[in-house]
């Protein structure tokens, strides 16, 4: 148990980053069964290119 303990406290000082998922908007005119993300063709949210920019930048 010490050692799962140890591991976790690790990752979170140091995690391993294995996947990213980037999402420019949440509009999508699919329905993907395997989807997790509730994108629907009525929604309108963009992420800010201002915002994407000073993020990358950091």
């Amino acid at each position: 148990m010490k050692e799962l303990a140890d591991y976790q406290r690790n990752l979170w000082r140091k995690p391993k980053l294995t996947y990213l998922f980037f999402e420019l908007t949440d509009r999508c005119n699919l329905n993907c069964m395997h989807c997790g993300s509730k994108c629907l063709s009525t929604n309108a949210t963009y992420l800010d290119l201002q915002i994407i920019i000073r993020t990358a930048h950091r």
